[in-house]
C-alpha cells in the first residue's frame, strides 16, 4: 500500500495549491548517497566547516522494524580532512565535552566527520589528531591540533514558525528514515513529515493551529517521535483496508486525547501537566489503525439494564497501549496500571485478559488481534455472534490453542494463571514491573511480528 510522495502531501490536506506548495513550505531533507549517516549541510544555521542537524539516538538500523529509544540530540558535522590514520575530534560546552576539557572522536562517513550531542545552546570547535588517540581525549593535548577560526555557536533547535528551516530541522528524524521529508506550513502552522518504513509510505501532519504553549517543545516533538516509533509497526501488524497511512496530530484544548477518523487530538494542558503520559497517544493511534469500528459488529456485552457495552473498542486500544508502550513501558508502567483480576473481574472489563489472550494464544502465523481487527472492520459478524459461545470467537480462535473454548472458559483459565494477578506496576520510571520480569510480554509479542 505504498503511496507516492506528492499524493501523500495532497491527501494530508495542507490546504494549498501545488503552485504555492514550494513557495510556502521549506523542506529539510537528506541528500546523502548510500551512507545514511551523511546528511546535507544546513548552511543557513552555521558557517565555516561544520553544520548541525537533529537526530535521535538509535541503537539499531533505522530502516529495520525495531523500537529504538527516543532521546533528542543534534548531529554536528565537520568538513575537515585530517588525512589517513587521523580523525576529527569535537569539543565545546555541550554535554560530554565537560566545558572544553574533553574532546570526543567523531565518526567518518561520505566525506564528513560527525558527532551526536544533546540538543541545547552550546559553543563548539574541532581538533585533528591521530585516530589512536582514543575515543575521548583530555584537552589541551599535544597530539591534537585546533581548528582555525572562532568558536561555533549553536542555539537549540525548536519549533519556530518564523524560521521554517529551523523547524524543519527539528522535525527531521533521521533514525526513522534517512530520507524523511519535512514540510513546514508557516501560514496554517502545520508540520508534515513523510517517510517510507519497510516499503510503506507514511505521513504525519502536526497541527499547531490551536497552540497555547501549555506543553513544552520537547514534549510536542516526542509526540511526533512516538508516532514514528509506534504507528508503522502496529500498522504492519494489524492494518485493515481502513487503516490510514496519513495521520493528523492536533494539539488541542479539550479532553485528554481522542481519535476521530484519521486525526488524534491531545489536550496541551493535560500533557503539559502530566508531562510523561505519552502513551495516551499510543492508545489513540491504536484506535486509528482500527480503521473505524461499527459497534454493531464488534464484541459487545449486554448490561443488566439492557444497554450495550461495545467494550472491545477500548480494550483493543489499551492492549496496543500496553504491548507497544513508549520506550518499552519506561513511563507507562509507573503511571498507568494494567489492573489485575481483582480490579478487572470480567472479560469485557479487563485489559489484562486480552493481553494474556494475545500473549498466550497468538502465534507468528495466526495473529488473534489481526483477525479481530479485520473481522470487525469487514462487519463479518454481528455483536450477538461474539456472545460467550458465539461463532465469531470460534472463527477468530481457529488454529490456535484457544480453539473450541468459549470466552468464559478462557476467562477461567486466565483467572487460574499467575499472569492475572502478577503486579504490572513498576516501582519507578524506567524500571520493570514484576509482570514484565516474569513473562516478558512485549519482547515476546514484538518478536513475532516485527
Amino acid at each position: 500500500m505504498k503511496i507516492k510522495f506528492f499524493s501523500i502531501i495532497a491527501k494530508a490536506a495542507l490546504s494549498l495549491a501545488t503552485a504555492s506548495l514550494f513557495g510556502v513550505f521549506t523542506s529539510c531533507s537528506d541528500t546523502s548517497g548510500d551512507c545514511s549517516n551523511d546528511y546535507a549541510v544546513l548552511s543557513s544555521m552555521n558557517s565555516g566547516a561544520a553544520s548541525v542537524k537533529t537526530v535521535s539516538e538509535v541503537s539499531a538500523d533505522s530502516r529495520s522494524l525495531s523500537m529504538p529509544y527516543m532521546t533528542e540530540s543534534v548531529r554536528i558535522f565537520s568538513d575537515l580532512q585530517p588525512g589517513y590514520g587521523n580523525a576529527v575530534y569535537f569539543t565545546g560546552t555541550f554535554k560530554g565535552a565537560s566545558k572544553w576539557s574533553v574532546a570526543l572522536r567523531g565518526t567518518y562517513c561520505n566525506g564528513k566527520w560527525y558527532l551526536d550531542v544533546s540538543n541545547g545552546d552550546f559553543e563548539w570547535k574541532c581538533l585533528t589528531g591521530a585516530w589512536d588517540c582514543g575515543e575521548s581525549v583530555e584537552t589541551p593535548y599535544d597530539g591534537l591540533t585546533w581548528e582555525a577560526g572562532s568558536n561555533k555557536v549553536f542555539s537549540a533547535l525548536t519549533v519556530d514558525f518564523n524560521d521554517a528551516a529551523k523547524t524543519a530541522a527539528y522535525y527531521t528524524f533521521y533514525d526513522v528514515s534517512p530520507k524523511m521529508k519535512v514540510f513546514v506550513d508557516t501560514v496554517n502552522k502545520k508540520i508534515s513529515q513523510v517517510a517510507t518504513i519497510d516499503g510503506t509510505e507514511f505521513a504525519l501532519e502536526s497541527d499547531f493551529s490551536l497552540w497555547n504553549g501549555l506543553m513544552n517543545y520537547e514534549q510536542v516533538r516526542k509526540c511526533s517521535e512516538l508516532f514514528w516509533k509506534f504507528y508503522p509497526y502496529i500498522y504492519k501488524r494489524l492494518a485493515n483496508n481502513g487503516s490510514p497511512t496519513i495521520v493528523r496530530l492536533r494539539f488541542g484544548i479539550d479532553g485528554v486525547a481522542y481519535a476521530l477518523g484519521d486525526r488524534v487530538t491531545v489536550n496541551q494542558e493535560y500533557l503539559g501537566n502530566s508531562r510523561y503520559d505519552f502513551d495516551c497517544l499510543t492508545h489513540e493511534f491504536t484506535h486509528i489503525v482500527q480503521g473505524g469500528w461499527d459497534g454493531n459488529f464488534c464484541p459487545s456485552f449486554t448490561r443488566a439494564d439492557g444497554s450495550i457495552d461495545t467494550y472491545m473498542i477500548e480494550r483493543f486500544a489499551d492492549v496496543g497501549r500496553y504491548e507497544y508502550a513508549y520506550n518499552n513501558g519506561y513511563y507507562n508502567d509507573y503511571g498507568w496500571d494494567l489492573q489485575d483480576i481483582k480490579g478487572e473481574s470480567a472479560y469485557w472489563s479487563s485489559n489484562r485478559f486480552w493481553v494474556w489472550i494475545d500473549y498466550k494464544f497468538s502465534t507468528e502465523k495466526i495473529d488473534i488481534l489481526k483477525r479481530m481487527n479485520t473481522a470487525v472492520y469487514n462487519r463479518t459478524f454481528s455483536s450477538s455472534d461474539y456472545g460467550t459461545s458465539g461463532k465469531a470467537w470460534n472463527s477468530i480462535f481457529t488454529g490456535t490453542d484457544a480453539a473450541g473454548k468459549t470466552i468464559t472458559q478462557l476467562w477461567d483459565m486466565y483467572a487460574a494463571d499467575d499472569f492475572s494477578s502478577c503486579s504490572a506496576r513498576a516501582r519507578g520510571y524506567g524500571s520493570k514491573s514484576p509482570l514484565i520480569k516474569t513473562y516478558n510480554v512485549r519482547e515476546t509479542i514484538k518478536a513475532r511480528y516485527n
